[in-house]
């Protein structure tokens, strides 16, 4: 998990968002998936901004709306 691009996402100002997928098919939860972020390297505030910010973010694109 040390080579995982999240740290460099975050060093290039990325959007950033953590979630669990098909929690059921990998035996995750969103809980896991944030300590897994930690094990990376991002710290406990950059992880509470990712949390703060991730709802933010919209694609017209993904989502079909204008």
């Amino acid at each position: 998990i040390k080579n995982h691009p999240i740290r460099r996402f975050q060093n290039n100002n990325l959007r950033i968002t953590i979630s669990s997928d098909d929690p059921g098919i990998f035996d995750t939860n969103i809980k896991k998936e944030y300590e897994l972020a930690a094990t990376a390297g991002l710290s406990l505030d950059e992880l509470e901004e990712i949390k703060k910010l991730s709802s933010t973010y919209t694609s017209e694109k993904l989502s079909g709306r204008k």
